[in-house]
């Protein structure tokens, strides 16, 4: 049997592509092997602008918080257009409906409400679109419910196929809503090239962020690619509410603006900032300030100073810290009453409790990477992972550890546990002055012939550092987002967690269990292992986080929380440390960490008979179970991947 591999033409579709030699008149980044491939907003082209053209007649701009607004007529390219005006685009249209076959299930047609979604959002839908005709609701954005009413009834019409004229007007003339139906025509030639006819030379880059050309005064953020500020605190304020960019020849606003009008007036041009770019203040932390100044390191008592013994003495208290708060917030995010995708924007407490939520999420994600940062330098430093929690959170102003539901009381504490320390603190109940008093000391550590990891170290110190700054803002902005709403509104019912709830809410309580426990065995897996576990435990904890949240977040919608129950860990690792660092070594080691492919079945034994135990309920817990088991076996698949990785290695 031959084994040659039959050789095959490549036949480029994009027309630029097929060139062998540089084309006349294009820049280098035409070329596929010179782009950067950023797209969006984009360094060589803006990839919505394919998508503004989704329909014949109408060309949309797809606007950050606000949604898609019709920004042109082209009547020409849809001769059933209804007799809408450019007058009418001085109302602000948008996009309420679409009416189309999408991706999710292309046989048949769905209708899709988007007014008041974001326009990002928005876009997504768009990207989703089948071929076939489409017809869309294009009118303002509804502001009284009167107006949500009627674009309930226009979106009945659409999906029972119920009689609905093409345009109506108010008795003043102004538009209400228009319906326009048509077809997308290809956006490309036969020759593979975007059409110019329908989108014009300089539209793919006008709204681009590139600040070596002109186009990035026009972009759709308002953002540059440099590093220039954006908004930041006055030299005499204490908010981050100022715009970088206002007029310097103004004294400094007594307040922010409260209108993007007033945000916007009076701003310095681009030219301004490129031509006078070094009478601008410096800002350092978010703050202007009047002069440039040196950092310098803390100034603090030689005595103070910690040896590498004492920080190595430290780190595992440290981690459990971390570990303990990430329990904490995860809890905490449950127990707020949001819902699961973005709402609309006049559902305005609603979508308050959905950013506070994913605010704490991330929040909370941060702390499992700072957990995980600490092991890595005590791996670092020879020594075994931190896997333990702790079980008292701060050592001056002392309370236990305690999963709790956010109320103001709880979000206040949040806040003052992550307030950062700007410079040298010994209050070690400020998470940051512990890891601000461990920097300072590898500053001042002699470590001759470390240079290397002493850098390191101080890299990931200073990390966490930073992250915990951004959090103690992030926690602020949690408190302005439930401002108003009373913890009763805002808050799930959940039970108290020494309640044994009823099946089969003890089931999901018991997976959730089972899926921490998942979770922090990979994690021990990935400390073990440092590089060379080649990043696939991660992975798994990965997913095994995500599946506690999926569990947990059906657990609280029934009145019952998370335990988080505590896992035990062995003492002695010396077993698993040794000088040979090879990919031998690596094999060895996940070997002696799971010996065997029936350890794999007993990780995992826990979780499916929790599952087995939720076969057979009511259709909600049915897609529960369902969605469960799938991501059962993307863990199972990923473990299997990493064991089969390792025994590649030790061959």
């Amino acid at each position: 049997m031959s084994t040659d591999i039959p050789l095959r033409p490549i036949l480029p579709r994009n027309l630029t592509a097929r060139a062998d030699h540089l084309v006349a008149g294009n820049p280098m980044t035409a070329r596929p092997e010179s782009g950067v491939g950023n797209a969006h907003p984009g360094l060589e082209f803006d990839v919505r602008v394919l998508d503004r053209h989704f329909l014949p007649g109408l060309k949309f701009d797809f606007q950050y918080g606000a949604g898609a607004k019709l920004a042109a007529l082209v009547p020409a390219e849809n001769p059933a257009l209804p007799a809408l005006t450019e007058d009418d685009l001085t109302q602000g249209l948008f996009l309420l409906l679409v009416k189309a076959r999408f991706g999710k299930d292309p046989t048949r047609n769905a209708v899709v409400r988007l007014a008041g979604v974001d326009g990002y959002l928005v876009l997504r839908h768009i990207i989703d679109l089948e071929p076939g005709t489409r017809t869309v609701i294009v009118g303002p954005l509804p502001n009284s419910q009167d107006d949500r009413d009627r674009l309930v009834r226009i979106q009945t019409a659409l999906e029972t196929n119920g009689a609905l004229p093409a345009l109506q007007r108010g008795d003043g003339g102004e538009l209400v809503y228009a319906m326009v139906t048509g077809k997308r025509d290809s956006f490309l030639t036969p020759d593979g090239v975007i059409d110019p006819d329908l989108i014009p030379p300089g539209e793919l880059t006008q709204n681009l962020c590139s600040p070596w050309q002109w186009d990035f005064a026009d972009c759709y953020c308002y953002y540059w690619a440099s590093s220039k500020p954006d908004i930041v605190v006055g030299i005499t304020g204490d908010a981050q509410v100022l715009n970088f960019q206002r007029d310097r020849t103004e004294a400094e606003p007594a307040k922010p603006a409260s209108t993007p009008a007033e945000w916007m007036a009076g701003n310095m041009t681009e030219t301004d900032l490129i031509l006078n770019w070094e009478t601008l203040p410096i800002v350092t932390s978010d703050r202007e300030g009047v002069v440039p100044r040196r950092p310098e390191w803390p100034l603090i008592d030689p005595a103070q100073i910690m040896t590498l013994a004492q920080i190595v003495q430290e780190l595992p208290s440290l981690a459990g810290l971390e570990h303990a708060l990430c329990v904490e917030y995860l809890f905490a995010k449950y127990s707020i009453a949001a819902p699961a995708t973005p709402p609309s924007h006049w559902r305005k407490g609603a979508r308050q409790r959905y950013q506070a939520q994913q605010e704490i999420f991330s929040i909370a994600i941060d702390e499992m990477r700072h957990f995980r940062w600490v092991n890595e330098i005590l791996r670092l430093l020879g020594q075994p992972p931190a896997m333990a929690r702790a079980e008292v959170i701060g050592k001056d102003l002392r309370r236990e550890f305690a999963p709790r539901s956010l109320k103001p009381d709880v979000l206040d504490q949040f806040i003052a546990i992550e307030a950062p320390s700007s410079i040298y603190n010994d209050d070690p109940q400020q998470l940051d002055g512990m890891y601000t008093r461990i920097l300072v000391s590898l500053h001042h550590i002699v470590m001759p012939e470390q240079e290397d990891l002493r850098f390191r170290l101080k890299q990931l110190i200073k990390t966490i550092i930073d992250e915990g700054g951004d959090h103690w803002d992030r926690f602020r902005r949690v408190k302005s987002h439930l401002a108003g709403q009373k913890p009763a509104s805002y808050l799930h019912q959940i039970a108290a967690l020494e309640i044994v709830p009823p099946a089969p809410w003890r089931s999901v309580q018991s997976l959730c269990d089972d899926y921490y426990l998942l979770l922090l065995r990979a994690l021990f897996v990935t400390f073990m292992l440092g590089r060379k576990s080649r990043g696939r435990w991660l992975g798994v904890s990965h997913l095994a986080m995500f599946a506690l949240d999926s569990a947990a977040t059906f657990l609280v919608q029934n009145g019952y929380g998370p335990r988080f129950k505590r896992a035990d860990w062995p003492k002695d690792f010396s077993f698993l440390f040794a000088s040979d660092k090879s990919d031998l070594r690596y094999a060895r080691q996940l070997n002696e960490l799971i010996p065997t492919s029936d350890i794999v079945d007993q990780i995992f034994q826990p979780a499916l008979v929790t599952l087995d135990s939720l076969r057979g309920g009511t259709g909600r817990v049915n897609s529960f179970l369902i969605d469960q088991v799938g991501r059962m076996s993307s863990m199972k698949s990923a473990v299997q991947a990493a064991l089969a990785e390792a025994s590649t290695a030790s061959r």
